[in-house]
C-alpha cells in the first residue's frame, strides 16, 4: 500500500486531499498542528508544528516509506496590509519552503537527493 505525507491536513484544502487518497487506498500520515475541525479518523494524525526545527528532525528520522509529499501547510493572517506587523508577514511564507521537503532531501536516505 502507498503511503502519502499531507502537511495541513487538519482542514480545508489539506484534508479534502487526505481523503482524496484514502478513498484511492492510499494510507495516509496527517500533519498540523490543528486537528479541532477534523472529521477524519482512518488517517495516522500527527500534531506538528512544521516552523519547529527540532520537530522535523524527529518526524524525518522516524519515518516509514513516503510515496508521497503533499506539502500543503501555510499560514494565514487575516488584516489590513498596513496593521499585518513585519514578523507575522514573514511568518506566511516560512512553512511551506523551509520545512519537510528540504529536510527530507537534506538527509533522508533513500530520498533522491539524499545520502
Amino acid at each position: 500500500m502507498n503511503t502519502a505525507l499531507i502537511t495541513g491536513a487538519g482542514r480545508g484544502i489539506g484534508l479534502a486531499t487526505a481523503k482524496a487518497f484514502l478513498k484511492a487506498g492510499w494510507k495516509v500520515l496527517a500533519l498540523d498542528k490543528d486537528f479541532s475541525r477534523c472529521d477524519e479518523k482512518n488517517f495516522a494524525r500527527v500534531d506538528f508544528d512544521l516552523t519547529n526545527v527540532n520537530q522535523i528532525k524527529k518526524l524525518i528520522d522516524s519515518l516509514g516509506e513516503i510515496h508521497t509529499l503533499v506539502n500543503n501547510a501555510g499560514v494565514l493572517y487575516c488584516d489590513d496590509y498596513e496593521s499585518i506587523e513585519r514578523k507575522s508577514w514573514r511568518s506566511t511564507s516560512r512553512p511551506r519552503p523551509s520545512s519537510l521537503p528540504r529536510s527530507r532531501r537534506n538527509g533522508r536516505p533513500g530520498s533522491r537527493d539524499g545520502s
